[in-house]
C-alpha cells in the first residue's frame, strides 16, 4: 500500500477515539501519532489515567509497525533549583502531581533505541522536550520560566502568609494573586503563530530571530495536510476556537 494512503488510513484508525477533551489537543494528539509513523518525529507521549485508551492506542499502533511501551508519568523535575525554601518546593510538586496521580505514560516510536532515551527523559524535563523534538531554544525558555514561576508564586503567596503551613493551606485553595506567570502569553501567540507544532515556542522563534519553530510548523502542517485535508483544516478551525 502507498506511504500516502497508509498514513490517511492510520488518522482513520485513529479517530476512533477520543485522546482529550479540548478537540484542539485531542488533534494534536493525533497529529503527534502520525509524525512518528512518517518518521517526522522520533516518538510520541501520551499522558492519561485511561486504561482503555492506552490499550487502544497501543494495538492501533501495532497495525502500523509502530512499537509501544508504558512507563510510569514523569514527574518533570526543574532544571534548576527553583530560589525558594526547601520545604515549598516539595510542597508545590505535591500540589502539582496530585491530578496525575494513577496516570501512565504511553510512548510510540519505530527505533528500538529510542527505549533508552526514553528511560533517561523520566526524571528529566531537558532531555524530555529535546527526545519529543522541541527546539532547544524553546526547550530553555520553557523550562526556564517553569522554575521562574515557582519562585514567583512562593513571593505571592509569602506576601500573604508566613508560616509553611499557612502558606500550604493557601497553595490548596486557589488564592488570587497578583501576578503573571512567565511565559504564559507564548502559549496564545504560539498556537497562533504556529499551531502544527507540539511545543510552546520561544520569544525568538516568535519573533522571527529562529525559524526552527516555523520549519517545524511547516512540516508538520504537511504531516495533517498529506493525512487527511479534513485532519488539517480541523487543526486550523480549531485554534481559532481557541483564541476567540
Amino acid at each position: 500500500m502507498h506511504a500516502m494512503s497508509n498514513t490517511a488510513s492510520l488518522y482513520e484508525e485513529l479517530t476512533s477515539i477520543t485522546t482529550d477533551r479540548i478537540k484542539f489537543e485531542d488533534l494534536k494528539n493525533k497529529l503527534a501519532l502520525l509524525a512518528v509513523f512518517t518518521d517526522h518525529k522520533e516518538t510520541f507521549l501520551y499522558e492519561t489515567n485511561e486504561t482503555k485508551k492506552i490499550k487502544r492506542l497501543s494495538k492501533i499502533c501495532r497495525h502500523y509497525d509502530i512499537h509501544t511501551i508504558v512507563t510510569r508519568f514523569s514527574s518533570r523535575p526543574f532544571v534548576r533549583r527553583p530560589r525558594v525554601p526547601d520545604f515549598f518546593i516539595e510542597d508545590f510538586l505535591e500540589f502539582s502531581l496530585k491530578s496525575r496521580v494513577g496516570y501512565q505514560a504511553l510512548w510510540a516510536y519505530k527505533d528500538d533505541s529510542i527505549v533508552s532515551k526514553i528511560n533517561r527523559s523520566l526524571d528529566n524535563e531537558w532531555d524530555l522536550g529535546i527526545l519529543l523534538g522541541y527546539p532547544a531554544c524553546c526547550v530553555a525558555e520553557y523550562t526556564e520560566n517553569k522554575v521562574r514561576g515557582v519562585e514567583l508564586f512562593f513571593t505571592a503567596l509569602k506576601e500573604k502568609a508566613q508560616t509553611r503551613e499557612a502558606i500550604r493551606h493557601l497553595l490548596y485553595t486557589d488564592p488570587e494573586l497578583q501576578m503573571e506567570l512567565p511565559g504564559l502569553n507564548l502559549v496564545d501567540k504560539t498556537i497562533s503563530q504556529f499551531p502544527f507544532v507540539f511545543h510552546v515556542a520561544c520569544e525568538d522563534c516568535l519573533s522571527g530571530k529562529s525559524t526552527v519553530s516555523l520549519n517545524l510548523n511547516k512540516e508538520y502542517q504537511e504531516t495533517a495536510w498529506n493525512a487527511s485535508k479534513h485532519l488539517h483544516d480541523e487543526i486550523l478551525n480549531s485554534s481559532l476556537a481557541i483564541l476567540r
